[in-house]
């Protein structure tokens, strides 16, 4: 992950494209209109509907549940806190963008 953020400015805007998990999760429809606007996609209309059809069939989905003790979460996290503080500094996706 180094390697990507240290070089992530020489990749295109137009090439590459972050978004934060908790915006994905909570406004799926939005943050992937914005993948597809960010990235100059084409198409996003013609198949927002199969998306939105694919979001609803996931409905029940319950994400795993993991219970981890402050010395693992720790160790986790200087692991990855390079990634993790990166991300969590992503700006939000404007919600009224659908």
């Amino acid at each position: 992950m180094d390697t990507l953020f240290s070089t992530v400015d020489l990749i295109p805007p137009s090439n590459f494209v972050e978004v934060r998990y908790e915006d994905l999760e909570h406004s799926e429809i939005t943050c992937l209109k914005y993948i597809y606007e960010q990235l100059s996609l084409p198409g996003f209309e013609k198949i927002q509907n199969k998306f939105q059809d694919y979001i609803v069939e996931q409905a029940g989905y319950q994400k795993n549940q993991y219970s981890l003790d402050e010395a693992t979460k720790e160790r986790v996290y200087l692991q990855w806190q390079n990634a993790v503080d990166r991300w969590m500094a992503l700006p939000k996706i404007d919600q009224t963008v659908v």
